[in-house]
């Protein structure tokens, strides 16, 4: 397999994540919740043993959890619909059996849905809906569930073997000074040298941050943030992905970490630290988020 074919198989489920929001084919549909946090209570869909189950509504969609804000809106995944229903009639539903349902406050549930290969996925909010010869749940939200990787002791909304070097930071000191982290690299490894192909994927993988990073909930510990690392080994292309992106929870923020090792906000501005160890690493970082969030 080409560089070129293995960089753009791993855009390929996001994107589908993304068309199976109700807002990108219907951008003025009105969902059933005004906001959601880590800390808010869900129902999710269980097997018949109460466990959480993945649900597909065909062999090519990637197997997600159903989750809702409200009992009765599990209705609206037990038949199929056509797709401009959703449109006519957003708010079909009616009680539905309440044994398929457990509750679970979010951010927990996200906890305890980890130990999967790679990151999953949770839709909140489902339909499903006939779309061509095909059924599938499109929802009003997708929530994005991170790999706990095993080798880096690390959350994860990346290939484990882009993220290596985490083993550095041991999950000890992590742990002692509370911090909340989930990672994200990117590195030259799928990525083809040729000029046009590589900034598109590098457009994609930028496009692909934009969407996990807001919707990953993340308790909130004396700092709470989804770091970037960016080995690209070039500052132009690395310097490309440092914006603002939305994150899900208000206390978590974004830090990027070039391959020259420089610590970055989404704003440009450098936070300086001492790498003689892992507290004059942290601390920095700590007392930085404190100083952005002083309001709130």
């Amino acid at each position: 397999m080409t560089q070129e074919i293995q960089a753009a198989s791993h855009c390929q489920e996001w994107k589908q994540l993304k068309n199976d929001l109700i807002k990108t084919r219907f951008p003025d549909f009105r969902r059933q919740f005004k906001s959601l946090s880590f800390y808010d209570l869900i129902e999710l869909m269980v097997d018949d043993k109460g466990a959480p189950k993945l649900m597909q509504a065909n062999e090519k969609e990637s197997p997600s959890y159903l989750a809702y804000t409200r009992p009765e809106l599990l209705s609206r995944s037990l038949r199929a619909r056509p797709f401009q229903d959703i449109q006519s009639k957003p708010s079909l539903a009616e009680l539905g059996p309440q044994s398929k349902l457990k509750t679970f406050m979010l951010g927990d549930l996200i906890g305890s849905l980890n130990s999967s290969s790679r990151p999953m996925s949770l839709k909140l909010n489902p339909i499903l809906v006939e779309d061509g010869m095909l059924q599938r749940y499109v929802a009003e939200e997708i929530i994005i569930i991170p790999l706990f990787d095993q080798v880096t002791q690390k959350y994860l909304i990346c290939d484990p073997e882009d993220a290596l070097a985490l083993l550095a930071i041991s999950p000890e000191d992590q742990n002692r000074l509370g911090m909340e982290l989930v990672f994200y690299s990117i590195t030259n490894k799928f990525l083809p040298e040729e000029k046009g192909q590589r900034e598109k994927l590098l457009k994609e993988k930028i496009d692909e941050l934009a969407f996990l990073c807001s919707r990953v909930p993340m308790r909130k510990g004396s700092g709470t943030f989804i770091c970037v690392l960016l080995n690209l080994e070039n500052s132009m292309e690395e310097a490309a992905f440092i914006r603002h992106y939305k994150t899900f929870d208000s206390h978590t923020d974004l830090i990027f970490v070039t391959s020259e090792l420089e610590i970055i906000t989404g704003e440009l501005e450098r936070i300086p630290y001492d790498g003689n160890s892992i507290d004059t690493i942290f601390m920095p970082l700590i007392r930085w988020q404190r100083a952005q969030h002083l309001d709130s």
